[in-house]
């Protein structure tokens, strides 16, 4: 999984990128709506993918991923180096994890015990 969101950080920075080009990076589009596109990952890791379009509908602000397993953030960590820890505003919000890929955050969402449950993929402006 490690090496596949490498990859698509990389893809998602191309210049002049659509965002149903964005949703191609993925697997196959199974709705189309005017603020987001839901895809059928191709990538067995991952269960949903939703690429989410930038303001004005023109290319992507980023894209979410709902992992198939959970995974170890000590994965994510090695891979990517020390996360920052975003302040949780509310209790009952997951915890989450922010590394950077490059020009790419990778933004970790984490349950109860500490498991990597879902990704975004953002792509810097």
């Amino acid at each position: 999984m490690i090496d596949r969101l490498r990859e698509l950080c990389v893809k998602l920075l191309a210049p002049d990128l659509s965002a149903e080009d964005a949703a191609k990076l993925f697997g196959r589009t199974t709705d189309m709506g005017p603020l987001s596109i839901d895809v059928s990952p191709s990538d067995s890791a991952f269960r949903t993918a939703a690429v989410v379009r930038g303001a004005g509908g023109s290319g992507i602000s980023h894209v979410e991923l709902a992992l198939e397993e959970p995974s170890a953030v000590e994965e994510l960590t090695s891979a990517f180096g020390t996360p920052s820890t975003p302040v949780r505003l509310h209790a009952q919000d997951a915890a989450s994890r922010i590394y950077r890929v490059g020009n790419c955050r990778v933004i970790a969402s984490l349950d109860n015990d500490g498991r990597v449950t879902s990704i975004i993929l953002q792509p810097d402006a």
